[in-house]
């Protein structure tokens, strides 16, 4: 689906992984959504994953807005950059 290309841009995109998948793939899935046309210059996009996961690297063309932890569960939040 990402690959294919947006018919629209989103506002707001949540990514929830199984915790397992590697941040290699979480990163992938980002680039997607930065070079198919899915985000606007004003979208939040926010990334759940296991707490004692290492952080994954926000691609070109996204910047990390913040991260926080709820027990096993983190939340990374980021933009696109401007």
């Amino acid at each position: 689906y990402l690959d294919k290309g947006a018919d629209l841009a989103f506002d707001i995109v949540f990514i929830d992984p199984p915790y397992d998948l590697p941040n290699s793939d979480v990163e992938k899935i980002l680039l997607s959504l930065v070079n198919n046309g899915f985000l606007k210059s004003s979208s939040i996009i926010a990334v759940e994953r296991d707490s004692k996961t290492k952080p994954f690297l926000w691609p070109q063309g996204l910047a990390e807005l913040k991260v926080r932890k709820y027990g096993a569960a983190s939340i990374y939040y980021g933009e696109p950059r401007q």
